[in-house]
């Protein structure tokens, strides 16, 4: 016997909530974290570059210290934001796919660190180190275009896109002196704003 149509639409409200349940939650958190290494690195690149320039007068072991800072001040961050949300794991498919995409994005980033920075040293050349950022940058437009596709929204989108043109300016400007400034604006602008906007529009759909 057939189903009747009830029970049809019963059954494709609960794949549509399993799909999309607990995007609402997991994202605002989400936010908060890329809304703070946006932050925080973006202003250590505009940082340096004002040093590069030579806007910012600093000696050594001082210009260590700041540059160290940023990275201290974000994972006091980090830290407080996992112990906080240590026992509300992302929920539903949706959730969960884009969290593995990022996740992913994140572990392939600490094996280009090892990648780049042993080549690098090894060749005594710092131009191959300046290749992972541009790797970094083309895998969060990735992560994005991930994250467009499972929930549908149009600006998610735009930023993976972002990233994408970021990555290959990078790559025309990696000798020259916009290079890292290029970093510090793509950082605020793709990082930073969009995690501003998830804390905002958890539940809005473009």
């Amino acid at each position: 016997m057939g189903r009747a149509p009830q029970d049809l639409q019963q059954d494709l409200a609960f794949m549509r909530a399993l799909a999309e349940g607990g995007v609402s939650h997991h994202q605002p958190e989400f936010g908060r974290v890329y809304l703070a290494a946006g932050l925080c690195y973006g202003a250590e690149c505009l940082f340096g570059w004002g040093q590069y320039m030579g806007w910012i007068q600093l000696s050594g072991p001082v210009s260590l210290a700041a540059h160290i800072g940023f990275t201290i001040v974000f994972l006091a961050i980090l830290t407080v934001l996992l112990i906080r949300n240590r026992d509300k794991p992302p929920t539903g498919m949706a959730s969960r796919a884009v969290g593995a995409a990022f996740s992913s994005v994140g572990l392939t980033n600490c094996v280009m660190i090892a990648v780049f920075g042993t080549v690098a040293a090894r060749h005594h050349n710092m131009t191959i180190w300046l290749l992972y950022p541009i790797v970094v940058f083309a895998l969060q437009g990735a992560a994005w275009l991930i994250a467009a596709q499972v929930q549908r929204r149009g600006w998610m989108c735009a930023v993976a896109l972002g990233w994408m043109a970021s990555a290959i300016s990078l790559g025309l400007t990696i000798d020259g002196p916009y290079y890292v400034a290029i970093c510090g604006v793509s950082l605020l602008a793709l990082m930073a704003l969009p995690g501003a906007m998830m804390m905002r529009r958890p539940a809005q759909h473009d």
